[in-house]
């Protein structure tokens, strides 16, 4: 399962989607851990019954020719089946038009001959007439909101996501400052993608507080749609400080992104590695760097 958004889809649309790949069914592998970056090395179980962690693995594409993004939440082989035709459309597209963009059309006709109503989809569709297209399939949640327009979600973290948006939104409409440097928009991505981070690290994952209690989580990318294409998130150090007597640094991240250039459809390379600072009461799990496009390789998609 997983959890996607698209915040403020008609006046400045950033994709969300989480990059935590499970399945329902007993993990029956030897190794039955994982790493994440907010927890490092857990056991794959989830509290729900009988499902698990597989692995993490990213569930956007970006669409060539500044084509927009593509999001999926559902199980991950009919996914892989819709991403494999859509791959091949593609690869004929461009055979006789280097430049063609996706449109809807195409879109729907490969949806409707799969007949693939446990996957949904959320996506930006840019045209070269400098429209945008909000892609919705298979089901969301919408929401409109007083500071970011029109929100969908989709997957089984699509209600813990709409209640982070719903709670920036209040907070927002009661004050009379804005972000400095960033549009409202682009700092609530930024800081869904944070906090999703900092809740899998404070609360047990059996609880609902936490996101792997709704099967999504991992790590959270976001992106900003242009409408010449596809914006990364900037490069940036997240602190978790807990609030006390004496205040205490919980986890120090750093994320960033890097240019690919083996997977040019996947955009760039997400990179999150756990920091040790020189700071007491800190515990750090895991200091590797998670590269989601390695991973996918060694492991294999739908493993």
């Amino acid at each position: 399962m997983t959890a996607i958004a698209i915040l403020n889809a008609f006046a400045d649309p950033h994709l969300l989607a989480d990059t935590l790949i499970s399945r329902a069914e007993a993990d029956d592998r030897a190794d039955q851990t994982v790493w994440l970056p907010s927890l490092g090395t857990i056991q794959t179980a989830l509290a729900e019954n009988n499902r698990h962690i597989r692995r993490l693995g990213r569930k956007s594409i970006t669409l060539p020719h500044g084509g927009g993004m593509l999001a999926y939440a559902g199980e991950v082989p009919r996914a892989r089946e819709f991403w494999a035709e859509f791959s091949e459309r593609i690869e004929n597209l461009n055979a006789y038009d280097e430049t063609r963009r996706i449109g809807r059309a195409m879109l729907e006709a490969i949806l409707q001959s799969m007949n693939v109503p446990q996957l949904s989809i959320l996506g930006v569709l840019n045209d070269y007439n400098g429209q945008q297209d909000i892609f919705e399939y298979g089901g969301a949640v919408t929401a409109e909101t007083q500071n970011y327009g029109r929100c969908l979600f989709a997957g089984s973290g699509a209600e813990f996501l709409l209640d982070l948006v719903l709670t920036a939104d209040a907070f927002w409409s009661g004050v009379n400052h804005r972000p400095l440097g960033q549009t409202i928009t682009e700092e609530l991505a930024e800081s869904i993608s944070s906090r999703s981070l900092f809740l899998e690290s404070a609360f047990p994952p059996n609880s609902q507080n936490s996101p792997l209690a709704h099967s999504f989580g991992g790590f959270v990318e976001w992106y900003k749609i242009e409408r010449d294409g596809v914006k990364p998130h900037r490069e940036r150090v997240e602190i978790h400080l807990t609030s006390g007597q004496r205040s205490r640094i919980g986890r120090v991240y750093l994320v960033g992104m890097v240019r690919n250039q083996n997977a040019p459809t996947l955009g760039s390379d997400i990179v999150v590695a756990s920091l040790t600072p020189a700071v007491a009461d800190i515990k750090v799990h895991q200091v590797d760097g998670l590269n989601l496009w390695l991973i996918n390789q060694l492991k294999g998609e739908g493993q």
